[in-house]
């Protein structure tokens, strides 16, 4: 893809949804990021003489949010960040481009607190909502992809150990936990609303 010089491209990365960003590294080292195929759309686009018309969209913040999944939500959006700022520095440079973003709609009801901060939410701190996201090398989705079928306790903790640097691996139990091995997507993603002070109004659902 870097290297093409056709008027006419059609980039197929994935047979079916690419990575999450922050999941690229470790599932998919060479899909290309939203920014990547953006920057690449300018470059091919903008050899038109009349101009061009470009829609990019982040659309896995959709799925993060439906799966309440909070570090796919952030790190999706900060992708989304990195593919406008390729568009707006290309504008910049010009004086006939124009850049326009919108959100598409809200889903999940991502929002600060939840029942276990009701004692203690007028002094919570910003970093104490924002530090269990900065730690996140791997979203709820990219966990349970990490995980699979060895879903015993001790392994669980050691990822999202890993992962999310949440606690210590167990190492006194090795039969599985009745709760974590049913269902690790959903606990990883409940493990981290504890952890960061968050709440969902709605229930995860799959995306579509």
């Amino acid at each position: 893809m870097r290297r093409t010089q056709a008027p006419k491209v059609w980039g197929l990365f994935a047979e079916d949804a690419m990575e999450r960003d922050l999941d690229r590294a470790v599932f998919a080292p060479r899909e290309p990021s939203l920014a990547e195929m953006t920057a690449k759309a300018i470059e091919i686009l903008s050899r038109h003489p009349k101009g061009f018309f470009l829609f990019v969209e982040g659309s896995q913040v959709d799925w993060a949010s439906h799966g309440n999944d909070p570090v796919g939500v952030v790190t999706e959006l900060l992708a989304f960040h990195a593919a406008v700022q390729v568009a707006l520095d290309y504008a910049r440079s010009r004086d006939d481009t124009a850049v326009f973003v919108f959100s598409d709609h809200g889903n999940g009801g991502m929002s600060l607190g939840n029942a276990l901060t009701d004692g203690t939410y007028s002094r919570m701190s910003y970093e104490s909502v924002v530090a269990p996201l900065k730690r996140a090398v791997l979203t709820a989705e990219g966990i349970a992809k990490h995980i699979g079928d060895n879903r015993t306790e001790s392994r669980i903790r050691e990822v999202l150990r890993r992962s999310w640097g949440a606690g210590r691996p167990d190492r006194r139990r090795s039969r599985p936990d009745s709760r974590l091995s049913r269902a690790p997507f959903e606990q990883c993603r409940r493990s981290h609303h504890e952890r960061s002070g968050q709440h969902w109004m709605d229930h995860p659902r799959a995306h579509g």
